[in-house]
């Protein structure tokens, strides 16, 4: 059985964009990332963080972002939530955390080496800590087609 981790959520949850990531307006303390790791719930900022058009290249196998020449962006404080979006549609929350934390997020994340997310870059890898039993959710079906079209090989 395949299970579609996107979800259209009606035309305020829907990105213009044909890839993105949106971060969330707040930071959840641990115990709410803990209690609802796939929150869909979040509240997001209105412009997205990065899309398709920062983007030179993305990375499917390593899932590492390499942006445009002279494209930088900040990365969120650790426990920031982001949320990456795939033909305008909601695919999956991630969070920033910090690189030493002995705490790991539950699903996709992006490291930083600052807890208060002051480092920036122009390559951005979105890493799955390893959970027994649950699918990699940067591995969407939509995800990659979209990626495909965008960045054909």
């Amino acid at each position: 059985m395949t299970i579609s981790l996107c979800v259209r959520l009606g035309e305020a949850g829907v990105s213009p964009h044909r890839f993105a990531i949106y971060l969330a307006v707040d930071i959840p303390d641990r115990a709410h990332r803990v209690e609802k790791p796939a929150a869909f719930r979040h509240e997001l900022q209105e412009k997205p963080w990065l899309t398709e058009a920062d983007i030179e290249f993305y990375h499917l196998s390593t899932h590492t972002i390499y942006l445009k020449k002279g494209k930088t962006v900040r990365l969120g404080p650790t426990g920031q939530a982001f949320v990456l979006f795939a033909d305008g549609e909601r695919c999956y929350t991630g969070y920033f955390q910090y690189l030493a934390s002995s705490y790991l997020e539950k699903g996709p994340t992006i490291t930083t080496m600052s807890l208060t997310g002051e480092m920036s870059g122009s390559v951005i890898e979105i890493i799955k800590y390893r959970m027994r039993g649950v699918p990699d959710a940067r591995n969407n079906v939509r995800i990659k087609r979209v990626l495909q079209t965008i960045y054909p090989a």
